[in-house]
């Protein structure tokens, strides 16, 4: 599916901008030519859940002076504050991402909804099955002000899973990824690249390519593996990465 110059906003909490039918099996291809914008509310930009598909997200970056796919998902109502989903990834709690691929294209992803920005939907909802072999990917992950304390311990890495789930074989290969976490003072947040909060890295492959990831205070994860912990048990034996 070609996607040129589209723009879709939604402002009512849940509606994702592009879903993929959760028992669709198959693969979606989508290539994005010119400059396309997604912004949602309590809802990704791109629903995808499960292994039962794949996502495939390719850009023209002829076509474009910026990026192909700019995303913002930006919750305005705090009553909706356990959805936690994720900006291309899973939407309700404990919804796992599965195979979402990256092959080409220039990419802006910004979320403050408390799930991976690419990946899971928090809590509960893995980051697997995520590969970038080109392109450029630029992802940021906030964490949204408020005084929900249930909320504030689950949220999500940037890439890789939702707050207490593990991102699971993520792979870089080639191209060009900057991802950064933000927190805040009683917040815990997820790794940029690897486990949510309360969540571990477990088999994170970088082997190819530019990677910048950034942990950008004491409330983060790591910049790559393991999230922040909730507890004082500090950071298990379970995070696995290998760059080579």
């Amino acid at each position: 599916l070609t996607i040129s110059e589209m723009y879709i906003r939604h402002c009512k909490p849940g509606e994702p901008g592009i879903e993929i039918a959760g028992d669709y099996t198959g693969t979606v291809t989508l290539l994005f030519k010119g400059i396309n914008w997604i912004q949602t509310d309590w809802a990704p930009a791109i629903q995808k859940t499960g292994n039962n598909s794949t996502l495939i997200l390719q850009g023209d970056m002829n076509s474009v002076d910026g990026y192909n796919l700019n995303v913002v998902v930006s919750p305005t109502e705090d009553n909706y504050s356990t959805i936690r989903p994720a900006a291309i990834g899973g939407c309700a709690s404990g919804a796992d991402s599965g195979n979402i691929i990256i092959e080409s294209g220039t990419y802006h992803l910004e979320s403050t909804a408390g799930g991976a920005v690419i990946g899971g939907a928090s809590p509960g909802g893995k980051g697997s099955n995520i590969t970038i072999s080109g392109g450029i990917v630029e992802a940021e992950g906030n964490v949204l002000s408020g005084d929900n304390e249930e909320c504030a311990k689950i949220r999500g890495a940037v890439i890789g899973g939702g707050g207490n789930a593990n991102g699971e074989n993520i792979k870089i290969t080639g191209g060009e990824v900057t991802a950064e976490v933000h927190g805040k003072s009683g917040y815990k947040s997820g790794a940029a690249i690897g486990g949510g909060c309360n969540g571990e890295a477990v088999g994170i492959e970088i082997s190819g390519g530019e990677v910048y990831a950034t942990s950008s205070d004491q409330y983060c994860g790591c910049a790559i593996g393991s999230g922040s912990k909730t507890s004082a048990t500090g950071w298990s034996a379970g995070t696995v990465v290998n760059i080579s």
